[in-house]
């Protein structure tokens, strides 16, 4: 019950799971797997690439200009090019670009219910956990951990070696690798050390009653 459409291309050793779609314009590089129930269109895998079951790979981004009746939606150009050896989980959302590629790197890791819109690029080995949610244009250097839960805003541009914390909002770019947590992501250390001072002076306020 697979469904190969136009101008697809499978290499060797490639394995499409049931009732897949490659609706058009799809690569598959050689021993890559698109598991049963995925959707993809406009998108390249490299070798040894993995998608996840109920994954949606190379659709239109959420981009449009005005609001309701009068909203119109910007047409998307770009495809998806995912590298070699990434493992991409289950229920993920990637969307193409609007001209250029969304990039994701070689030896990426995501879980399961992540969304990536569009002209995002994620460097090589970076590791993205469970319902992140990454907006529009964000670059992500090689080697960076995003936790569970995490947002990050569209246009914000994060170095090599930066590690957020589940849960935590970034809003703006992070020029120094570390880890970073809270809302606006923040040093870590930090951002533990003011939550530590809350707590404290939450028990002093107790006493003082």
């Amino acid at each position: 019950f697979s469904v190969i459409g136009p101008d697809c291309h499978i290499g060797p050793g490639v394995v499409v799971g049931a009732h897949a779609i490659l609706e058009r314009d799809v690569h598959l590089a050689e021993n890559s797997k698109i598991a049963a129930h995925c959707w993809l269109a406009h998108t390249v895998v490299g070798v040894s690439a993995k998608v996840g079951q109920h994954s949606v790979v190379g659709k239109r981004g959420f981009g449009f200009d005005g609001q309701g009746a009068d909203a119109q939606f910007i047409p998307h150009l770009g495809r998806v090019v995912i590298g070699e050896g990434c493992d991409i989980g289950s229920g993920v959302a990637i969307d193409r670009g609007v001209i250029e590629d969304t990039r994701i790197g070689s030896y990426v890791m995501i879980d399961n219910l992540v969304h990536i819109a569009h002209n995002v690029c994620i460097g090589d080995n970076t590791i993205i956990l469970g319902q992140a949610g990454i907006a529009g244009s964000v670059t992500i250097e090689k080697n960076c951990v995003i936790g569970g839960q995490v947002g990050i805003a569209d246009h914000v541009h994060l170095c090599e070696g930066v590690s957020v914390a589940s849960k935590s909002g970034v809003t703006k770019d992070i020029s120094k690798p570390g880890a970073y947590a809270g809302f606006p992501a923040e040093p870590a250390r930090s951002f533990w050390a003011q939550i530590a001072a809350l707590r404290r002076l939450g028990n002093l306020a107790k006493k003082g009653k």
